[in-house]
């Protein structure tokens, strides 16, 4: 029956005694890409990618005692390196009146990848790749509350290109796309890596930058940034000469929350537009509330 089991089923299975593998069907071998001869033996953990393996021996004593009884889900690795996600049941059985280990398990590979595309739109900007309002929110909260919790200051930066409009009646919207892309490019070459480059609509993005000792780091960020733009960007064989507008808000002066920090950020940037454009200003109260005019 165990045999029939084995070869017909489109599930890989497999038995395993004393931490080894003892028996394993086509299915298995097929996913994993080794032969017969290379897994019996094996110790069973060893195609499991290494930072799942405490994982799944964890979630395997649980099913194997009755306290879990739902399929769990982790990755391997094939024999030709490839990284695979399968879902996973074990049961114990008796083999060669000994005790012993049922696994089966299917490739959810595609799955997987078609909910990290799903993932992915849900929280990132689909023409530059960074992400977007609804993920900066996310990261920002993170944030406050660990600046909070520390007592850190942390620093939000509003970037809202100059004349894009132009750039997009010459070029087109593919051309636009594409400078959008390359400006993204060159924030997040500038900043830490546990800063955020979000791009949050139109020609606008907004930086997050925690664990700051206050607006002088900001202030030596910001003309790094105007520099950068400032350099000419080549897009479909054109020379194109752009400026940036930036608005700063720090944590918690000019807001304790993320909202309120936003739009701090946001009169900020719009004093900056009004200043000449190509500079950057620090939020500050009693500002006068500029109306947003999108020509930019």
């Amino acid at each position: 029956m165990l045999g029939i089991l084995f070869t017909n089923s489109l599930i890989g299975f497999y038995i395993v005694q004393d931490g080894r593998f003892k028996v394993v069907s086509p299915q298995f071998r097929q996913i994993s890409g080794y032969n017969e001869d290379e897994v019996i033996g094996m110790p069973a953990l060893t195609p499991v990618l290494p930072e799942d393996r405490k994982m799944v021996r964890e979630k395997a004593i649980k099913m194997l005692k009755g306290e879990l009884s739902s399929a769990y889900e982790y990755r391997i690795v094939t024999k030709g390196g490839d990284t695979k996600w399968v879902m996973e049941t074990v049961a114990s059985i008796w083999y060669q009146e000994r005790r012993a280990v049922l696994g089966d398990f299917m490739d959810i590979t595609e799955r997987k990848q078609g909910e990290e595309a799903i993932r992915l739109l849900a929280y990132h900007d689909s023409v530059s790749g960074l992400p977007n309002r609804v993920l900066f929110n996310d990261r920002l909260t993170l944030e406050l509350a660990h600046a909070h919790r520390n007592q850190q200051k942390l620093g939000v930066m509003l970037l809202d290109l100059d004349r894009f409009k132009e750039v997009n009646d010459t070029l087109g919207h593919s051309g636009g796309d594409k400078l959008l892309q390359a400006v993204a490019e060159r924030l997040t070459s500038l900043l830490r890596r546990s800063d955020t480059v979000a791009r949050i609509g139109g020609d606008e993005y907004m930086l997050l930058l925690p664990e700051i000792t206050g607006m002088k780091d900001t202030a030596k960020v910001a003309p790094k940034i105007l520099e950068a733009i400032r350099e000419p960007f080549m897009i479909d064989g054109h020379e194109l000469h752009v400026t940036t507008s930036i608005g700063i808000a720090i944590y918690p002066n000019d807001g304790e929350d993320a909202d309120t920090l936003m739009k701090s950020a946001d009169i900020a940037m719009y004093s900056a537009k009004h200043q000449g454009r190509d500079n950057y200003q620090r939020f500050r109260q009693g500002r006068k509330r500029w109306r947003r005019k999108r020509a930019s």
